[in-house]
This record gives structure tokens, C-alpha cells and sequence, in this order.
């Protein structure tokens, strides 16, 4: 039996340090007020002490280019195909849907957080195969073109004619821009710029991106498509945060290359995403505050930013996670204690102790200490690239627990078992079981 196991990982940061300190004084715009925040404030809101943003002149194409090319350069080899997860902005300057069309589409056809929906970009011409790799874990696939949509602000500005083609039932809800472009991806501008040979995609997929490209891999690769694939995940959130808005405390920027090859031995064992569209406005792109206060309408030529309704993707996630994560405990016959390790994406210091805690039913510390590997205090929260880094430092050795600073012990070959578990922008969630 074919299996998938991670075999080598990557990491990159922004360059600039900002400290919490940074943000005291400043004005932040929230519930028709302006209001100030002390350091202590902001830390008790985002658990983080410091963040990393990338400087002006670094995007989202230096970073991936970077992750990618140490991976290739410490295995010695290249992937067969690479698939490169994100949010926000081409490397050409234009924006990419924050997990937003596909999320809407599946919302507007009333099959709301009964499938998974993504969006993607294909550049590779075997676009078929691709598919047909995703069939024994999605049987009933809608597969659409973003380009035949028009303009999408809402569920209600699809047409009858897109919404006919969602097929009814369906296990994955696919919609592929590459027809947007003026260009190609920046997956494959980075192949082409390291010179290698390999099939490239594009997942956004919010906060999961990462997590989808790597239930994407594990198919493809047990299908026999590909033998080794690169999962990239990279974001930087502060270039597209509003320094108005309190919730640009969070931000960093940074990410990392994942490498999964075929193997007898078990690796990835389970996972499972779901998106729920109803929930796409509660994470998404937004004109500023700043026009919004002005009656500004909402124009990407003035730039777009983060919103979050903070509440209720506290509230979502502190209930989706833990339940995503039971889920594939009980379908493997493994208990919360079986675990090695339980990686979060690192969305929010505050709430994965809360989610560790209540996971694990013991004190918040002590949960994070025995599992729970922590970064989002040092680099902030930079969605679909924060669980490669955290990856990238645990399995190197660089990362200790976080209060007393003991090494967690898992390493590639260690056969330890981690559960990852990941959501945001969609709503799109999900969780893997995984050994290493």
C-alpha cells in the first residue's frame, strides 16, 4: 500500500521585528470610536510579543522563491510538482479571491458547510489528471472557470447559469482562475525562475490553504501522478492589514516549503476540510476604515484590506477546531493523549491556549506546554504559511515548549504523531492526523 509521509521542510520571515510596543499610542478605529491600546492590552487580545513583517520592497513572489528554493537546495533534488497556497495579492498586482468565489458559490447554491470549496489556479496542462486525482477522495467534483462569473461581490451576483453548473451533491466545489490573469501564477513563476521542470497550482484557501494543498498532495501522490510534491505556504498579512484597525496587531508575514513523496510507511494518515460559504464576509477583503468612514465605496484601485468580525471567528474556531480534530481521532481509533504534538495554525496566541486547554480538558499551560508548539508570540499570525514555520522549526530542533523550553523530540524518521488543525477565510477549516 502506498503511502505519504513529509520528508523535508523550509522556512522564511519577514525581515522587520515589531515589537507590541510599536502600537502604543496609536489610534485604532473600532465600533465608531477611536481608542488607544497599552502594550498589556494588546498582548492579554493576541498573546504576541512581537511580529515580523516583510519590508516594502519584499513580496509574496521573494518569499515563496526563498522557501522553495532552500527546499531544493538541502534535498538536492526537485519536485515534481508544486503546489503554492496564499492569500491576497499576484505578484503582476492583481488580486487574487481571498477565499471568497468558491465560498459564495457553494453559499449561493445552498450547499453551505456540506463540502469543500476552493479556489485555485491551474497553469499545468495536465489539468485532467489533476482532477481525476482527486476523485477517490471527492467523487462528485464542480469544477468552473472564475472567469465566466463576471464581477462577484456576494452570493447573489452569481448567475442561473453558474449556479447550474454546481452539480448537486457534490464532494468538492472547484473554481479555477487562471482565465483572471494577465499572466501565470506565481507558482510558476517561481518554477520558472529556480529553472526546474515541474506542474504547478495555486490553492486559496484562506487560513487552510496549506492544510488543502497537503490533502491535495497525499491524493495525487497515492493516485500515482506525482511522486514528490512541494507544498508552499506563504502570506504576508501585514502588507494587505489597515494600520486603522486594531486587528493589524496580529499580522506578520512568513511562511515555508513542505516536501510529501510516496512511501511504504504510514505518514499522513487522515485528513478532512470543509468550507462553510455562509460565513464568507466574517474574514475578507474590504475597502479601508478610513474610506469607510469618508463613504468611500469600495474600489481595489484605493487598495483592499483584512476585515475580520473578530467575535465570531473567536467563537467559530473555538468550537470547528476541537470538533474537526475529534472527528479524525475517532475515525483512526486514536484518543487526545495519543498525540505527540498538536500544531494550530498560529492565528492567535489567546485563543489557542483557550482551544488547548479545552482539547486536552487540563490547565491552559499545561496543555501548551506538553503539545501545543507555539511561534504566533514571536512572528504573529500570517495565515496558510504559519503551520510550514512551525513544522520547519519543530523538526529541526528549534522549537521548545514554550514555558519551560524543553524539546518536543519530534523529528523526520521519529514515527511521533501530530494533529494539525487549521481554519479562517472561507469559512474553510479542517485537520490532519499525521506521522513523522
Amino acid at each position: 500500500m502506498a503511502y505519504v509521509r513529509f520528508t523535508a521542510t523550509s522556512s522564511v520571515l519577514g525581515e522587520k521585528v515589531v515589537p507590541t510596543t510599536d502600537f502604543v499610542g496609536k489610534s485604532f478605529y473600532r465600533e465608531g470610536q477611536w481608542i488607544t491600546k497599552t502594550r498589556d492590552q494588546i498582548f492579554k487580545t493576541t498573546g504576541i510579543d512581537e511580529r515580523v513583517w516583510s519590508v516594502e520592497e519584499e513580496t509574496d513572489f521573494d518569499l515563496g522563491f526563498k522557501a522553495e528554493a532552500q527546499l531544493i537546495r538541502e534535498t538536492g533534488s526537485s519536485p515534481d510538482c508544486i503546489i503554492y497556497c496564499y492569500n491576497g495579492k499576484q505578484s503582476n498586482g492583481k488580486y487574487s479571491p481571498i477565499p471568497a468565489e468558491a465560498a459564495m458559490l457553494q453559499d449561493a447554491v445552498g450547499q453551505a458547510g456540506k463540502n469543500l470549496a476552493v479556489d485555485v489556479i491551474v497553469d499545468s496542462d495536465n489539468e485532467k489528471d489533476w482532477r481525476e486525482g482527486l476523485e477517490s477522495k471527492y467523487p462528485i467534483i464542480s469544477y468552473l472557470w472564475g472567469g465566466d462569473f463576471g464581477e462577484i461581490g456576494s452570493p447573489d451576483d452569481f448567475d442561473g447559469l453558474s449556479k447550474s453548473k454546481v452539480k448537486s451533491e457534490s464532494d468538492l466545489i472547484l473554481v479555477n482562475h487562471q482565465g483572471n490573469l494577465t499572466d501565470k501564477s506565481i507558482a510558476w513563476e517561481i518554477k520558472k525562475e529556480l529553472d526546474i521542470e515541474a506542474d504547478t497550482y495555486v490553492i486559496i484557501a484562506g487560513c487552510a490553504g496549506w492544510g488543502v494543498g497537503c490533502d491535495f498532495a497525499n491524493e495525487l501522490i497515492k493516485k500515482g501522478i506525482y511522486n514528490k510534491i512541494d507544498v508552499v505556504g506563504i502570506d504576508l498579512l501585514n502588507k494587505i492589514s489597515d494600520s486603522d484597525n486594531l486587528d493589524s496587531t496580529l499580522y506578520g508575514s512568513g511562511g515555508g516549503a513542505t516536501r510529501l513523496e510516496i512511501s511504504d510507511q504510514p505518514g499522513i494518515i487522515d485528513s478532512q476540510f470543509y468550507t462553510d460559504g455562509s460565513g464568507w464576509a466574517k474574514l475578507r477583503l474590504d475597502r479601508s476604515l478610513r474610506d469607510e468612514i469618508d463613504k468611500i465605496p469600495k474600489d481595489p484601485a484605493r487598495g483592499l484590506f483584512l476585515r475580520m468580525d473578530g467575535n465570531d471567528i473567536y467563537q467559530w474556531a473555538t468550537e470547528a477546531f476541537p470538533a474537526s480534530l475529534n472527528e479524525l481521532l475517532e475515525r483512526n481509533d486514536f484518543e487526545i493523549n495519543d498525540l505527540d504534538a498538536l500544531i494550530f495554525h498560529q492565528m492567535n496566541g489567546r485563543m489557542i491556549h483557550y482551544v488547548a486547554g479545552k482539547v486536552f480538558g487540563m490547565k491552559k499551560k499545561e496543555a501548551i506546554d506538553k503539545f501545543v508548539p507555539l511561534i504566533v508570540h514571536k512572528y504573529g499570525n500570517f495565515s496558510t504559511g504559519s503551520i510550514p514555520v512551525v513544522l520547519d522549526e519543530l523538526l529541526r530542533g528549534e522549537l521548545k515548549r514554550h514555558y519551560f523550553g524543553e524539546d518536543f523530540g519530534i523529528r523526520i524518521g521519529s514515527e511521533k504523531l501530530a494533529g494539525l488543525v487549521t481554519g479562517g477565510a472561507g469559512k474553510t477549516w479542517g485537520s490532519m492526523l499525521v506521522r513523522f
